[in-house]
């Protein structure tokens, strides 16, 4: 009868068994998984489940072939455990590269930086001085004794007021050149002669910061035979310049009655306002 074994042989083969090196070799990667920290600890758990089912599969299998050949050698054991140790690694090298695509895959995202609010423009600065426009023209009925009388009126939109000083160039004709070139050479030699004529000091026309107006003068009186020269299809012209103290022209305007006596017709070079 064979004897029994003796206790220290026994807790040799129970140390020598593979199942007990594998599941020593696994606790021990899975305790370095668990330091280290893994992006997805359900992940890290899945693999070691599965590497463990696997390699107690492996090693069933090994003890049962062990024990019908009784080739129980430290051969076969070292073996055994080369082979799990290098599944253990590989599970090891396979959840660190998770870790590493897992910032790649799960970017931070980094708030951008406020966008910096331009600095604004500043307000252009309101205009000093006078600043004169012609609003419209008025005509007065024609009298005898009087002079062609027509009302300016001019807004100063300005913060200052201003004097002026001009005059009114006037021609009574006794028709209009129907052709627009012909009629644009008479004006144009109206005109050359208006720029002629100095202004006057003594008739100074202050505008204020309003709407004023400036009456504008023919320079010879009516009488009652240019009246009637003008209802019959006469016109008369009128040419104006008023300029500043310093003889700069601050406003021009040119013109012509209509035989009806209510209207103006404005030069092709002067526009209506």
């Amino acid at each position: 009868m064979a004897a029994d074994p003796s206790p220290n042989e026994s807790a040799a083969k129970w140390l020598r068994n593979p199942i007990v090196i594998v599941a020593a070799v696994l606790s021990t990667i899975a305790g370095a998984f668990r330091i280290a920290g893994v992006s997805s600890m359900l992940i890290a758990d899945l693999l070691l489940i599965v590497g463990v089912w696997g390699l107690i599969t492996i090693e069933v299998s090994c003890s049962k072939w062990i024990r019908k050949t009784g080739r129980y050698s430290s051969s076969i054991i070292l073996a055994t455990a080369f082979v799990s140790g290098a599944g253990s690694a590989g599970l090891a090298q396979l959840i660190t590269n998770l870790k590493k695509q897992q910032p790649v895959q799960n970017p931070v995202q980094v708030p951008p930086l406020p966008t910096p609010i331009p600095a604004l423009a500043p307000a252009p600065p309101i205009p000093a001085g006078p600043i004169l426009r012609v609003v419209r023209y008025e005509t007065l009925p024609y009298r005898v004794g009087d002079p062609l009388t027509v009302k300016m009126y001019v807004n100063n939109v300005g913060t200052d007021s201003i004097i002026l000083y001009g005059g009114s160039h006037s021609a009574l004709l006794d028709n209009v050149p129907p052709d627009y070139e012909e009629r644009r050479q008479l004006e144009r030699r109206l005109w050359a002669e208006t720029t002629k004529y100095v202004s006057p000091l003594d008739r100074p026309l202050k505008f204020q910061t309003l709407v004023t107006f400036a009456a504008l003068m023919s320079e010879e009186t009516l009488t009652q035979e240019k009246i009637d020269r003008l209802a019959k299809g006469a016109v008369i012209y009128m040419m104006t310049i008023l300029r500043d103290r310093h003889g700069k022209a601050v406003i021009t305007s040119c013109f012509h009655t209509d035989p009806a006596g209510t209207s103006l017709f404005f030069c092709a070079e002067h526009n209506s306002p």
